[in-house]
């Protein structure tokens, strides 16, 4: 599993988007946790949630999120 250089494909719009992302692969465990810069939410992909191995695909983060101020 691998993270793309940077450009991620667009839901909204017909092209692609350059995002800053934060993003380690734990080998033993054999998950890969992304953060991007723009959403406060932590994922993680295993292989498990892989359906189909052998196709490239493509899961796309969440851009709708609720952010809550401390004070």
């Amino acid at each position: 599993m691998t993270m793309p250089n940077g450009f991620v494909r667009n839901e909204k719009y017909n092209y692609t988007t350059y995002t800053r992302y934060i993003c380690s692969y734990d080998s033993k465990h054999k998950l890969l946790t992304v953060k991007s810069n723009t959403n406060p939410t932590v994922y993680q992909l295993g292989f498990e949630d892989i359906e189909d191995k052998d196709k490239r695909q493509a899961f796309f983060l969440d851009t709708d999120f609720i952010v809550e101020k401390l004070k």
